[in-house]
């Protein structure tokens, strides 16, 4: 993705779409004039690629925070689509509704929504928070030191509460599909995506390298399975900065102190997942594509850890698993199992068909400032490139390694191209 010449990402945001310098402080403006209890307003952290977001905290116990965010008219939320991601998921997908469109500039109107907050802390600022707290020694040895093996068991707890956490999300969708509501709604309510399945894996089949042919032509081959499933809201994007998590906590103390930890989740538990505006309903097992992003994480090519902000993945990225990611996939589908017991006997090849249709979906398909019009290319989408390679068939592509965060090179064909 292009951040524009400024690498400052709320510079770019506005640089991208040719917004005024006024425009900054007129989304201020009308956040303090629509959410007239906020004490304090503020830019989020960690700002997304399509969106500005703002920070409000409530003026007393009785006001909530929230966050109000500003989109451009190509990235409106669909606030029927918002109301359903609540409905199904509860809290981990935030109340959501339509304030209006920014006065000023009319060349690039600016559609602004209130949210509740969804709290803890986004996985991408997790992840750095750790990084930081256990860099590199700089030094390869067979042996760790007793706190380094510490610190990888506690990161190993944190990566299995999420997937456990992501895993019951998946459950929830499949137990609203659009087959638990009568209506002849599932062809009337294929959005975008979902209404092209079939035209896109034949875009892909033809514009993707060669070595991705085959697994194309396997959905391709069994995509009136993949259909048959019952199709669920299926969040489009699930990436770090859009999942947030219970942020890391002094976990010997608590449990010393049996009383603070009932009050609180475990340390990198799922809260939730923001930016539902690229969400639709798409079969069962698509979803899993975004398992994917919690089994490992990106490196930039000299080996620094990721920063929580900019563009994802970012631009010379490389993945990679963690060396217990193999331990997590089974944990995910012991929880899946557990969730929907019915899903070996109903579902069998289709869904591992549909976890491969979601990953080419998410990485074979350019987002191209929302137009997904285009096939990734070679030297043009590199990063999207090896994210297909590790994701498919394992290859690691020349992921540099990172040794405080447990990474490791992937070679051959390992578990990820199997459920």
């Amino acid at each position: 993705m292009d951040t524009g010449n400024n690498p400052d990402p709320i510079d770019a945001f506005f640089h991208r779409h040719g917004l005024t310098p006024s425009a900054r402080a007129q989304c201020h403006a009308f956040a303090r004039a629509h959410l007239g209890g906020a004490r304090d307003i503020r830019e989020a952290t960690t700002q997304g690629y399509c969106s500005y977001t703002l920070l409000c905290d409530g003026d007393d116990d009785d006001d909530e925070d929230a966050i109000v965010q500003f989109r451009p008219a190509a990235h409106q939320l669909d606030i029927e689509l918002a109301a359903a991601a609540r409905r199904i998921y509860g809290a981990l997908a935030p109340a959501t509704r339509f304030l209006g469109v920014v006065p000023g500039d009319r060349r690039c109107p600016l559609y602004a929504y209130s949210m509740a907050r969804i709290p803890g802390v986004s996985l991408a600022e997790f992840r750095a928070a750790a990084a930081a707290a256990d860099p590199p020694t700089g030094r390869s040895s067979s042996s760790p030191s007793p706190h380094r093996r510490q610190r990888q068991r506690q990161r190993h707890r944190w990566q299995e509460n999420l997937v456990r956490g992501f895993a019951r999300f998946l459950c929830a969708g499949w137990r609203s599909s659009l087959d638990s509501h009568p209506p002849a709604s599932a062809a009337a309510a294929r959005g975008r995506v979902g209404g092209s399945l079939r035209r896109r894996l034949e875009m892909m089949r033809d514009g993707l390298p060669a070595r991705f042919r085959p697994a194309v032509e396997d959905v391709l081959s069994g995509l009136d399975a993949v259909e048959a499933l019952p199709w669920v809201l299926t969040h489009g994007d699930v990436v770090p900065g859009n999942i947030m998590v219970e942020g890391p906590a002094d976990e010997e103390g608590e449990e010393r102190d049996t009383a603070a930890a009932s009050r609180r989740r475990r340390p990198g538990s799922l809260c939730g997942l923001l930016d539902w505006a690229e969400a639709e309903f798409l079969p069962f097992g698509v979803g899993l594509a975004g398992a994917e992003e919690l089994l490992g994480e990106a490196l930039l090519a000299a080996g620094a850890g990721v920063g929580a902000d900019g563009p994802y993945p970012p631009p010379s990225s490389r993945f990679a698993y963690y060396p217990c990611a193999a331990e997590l996939r089974s944990v995910l589908w012991e929880e899946l199992r557990a969730g929907i017991p019915e899903l070996p006997l109903l579902a069998g090849d289709a869904v591992a068909r549909a976890r491969v249709l979601g990953i080419l979906l998410w990485h074979g398909i350019a987002f191209a400032d929302g137009r997904l019009d285009r096939v990734v290319q070679e030297g043009r989408d590199d990063e999207e490139i090896q994210r297909l390679d590790v994701f498919l068939f394992g290859a690691a592509a020349g992921a540099e390694i990172r040794p405080g965060l447990g990474l490791v090179i992937v070679t051959g064909v390992s578990e990820a191209g199997f459920i």
